[in-house]
């Protein structure tokens, strides 16, 4: 039995402040966002694993050079990457109106994204052993997560994915995947209040929340 976790980059520093719908746009790591990046390096200083991939947006890079901390190199997988969003990119999310079902049009589209990202984890699984780290996004993350957990992709949107966010799935010896813990936000005890604060505050205009889930 082995690991692999996801991770959502950190906060991103939007331009003038107003939340964005970038699927591949690139926007930096707010300071908070960074701050999340070391909370990650903290707890997987405690959860070591042998292996850390990343998406190629530069968000994530950041996220996982930081958790790296120089104890391993961060492998760039493109599979990794966020779904491209064709006629929502880069527009502001409360212009959308997007709910959790509809999709953009030119867009990827969810079942070809999680198809790439399934190729993309099972390539990472194959050419590793022991726990893997994949450093990614909201959107596809949760379009991976619906599969192993067994839910509609269609309203894959819905499950929490807080930015700094880790989710933990179980890898057996076949292949399968059980997800033990979605969306936690790895903090300290004292700021955890903090934190909860913060997660429940950010719910997109898309519906989803940001919190976390734990799983039988």
């Amino acid at each position: 039995m082995r690991i692999l976790y996801l991770a959502r980059h950190g906060k991103v520093d939007f331009p003038d402040g107003v939340t964005r719908c970038i699927g591949r746009t690139e926007v930096p790591l707010s300071e908070e966002g960074r701050n999340q990046a070391r909370e990650l390096c903290r707890y997987f200083s405690e959860h070591p694993v042998d292996h850390i991939y990343s998406s190629p947006m530069g968000r994530c890079v950041e996220t996982a050079d930081m958790i790296a901390d120089g104890r391993m190199p961060v492998k760039i997988e493109e599979g990794l990457s966020e779904i491209y969003m064709g006629e929502w990119e880069n527009r502001p999310l409360k212009v959308l109106h997007k709910g959790l079902e509809p999709e953009p049009e030119y867009g990827e589209g969810r079942a070809a994204a999680l198809r790439r990202f399934e190729q993309a984890v099972g390539r990472i699984l194959n050419e590793t052993k022991g726990n893997v780290l994949c450093v990614a996004h909201a959107g596809i993350n949760c379009c991976f997560l619906s599969k192993v957990l067994g839910t509609p992709l269609e309203t894959s949107r819905a499950l929490p994915q807080p930015y700094g966010g880790i989710s933990r799935i179980l890898v057996g010896e076949c292949g399968d995947m059980k997800a033990e813990e979605i969306g936690m936000a790895p903090v300290r005890e004292h700021e955890a209040e903090y934190y909860k604060e913060d997660i429940e505050n950010e719910i997109n205009s898309d519906g989803r929340s940001g919190g976390p889930c734990a799983l039988p």
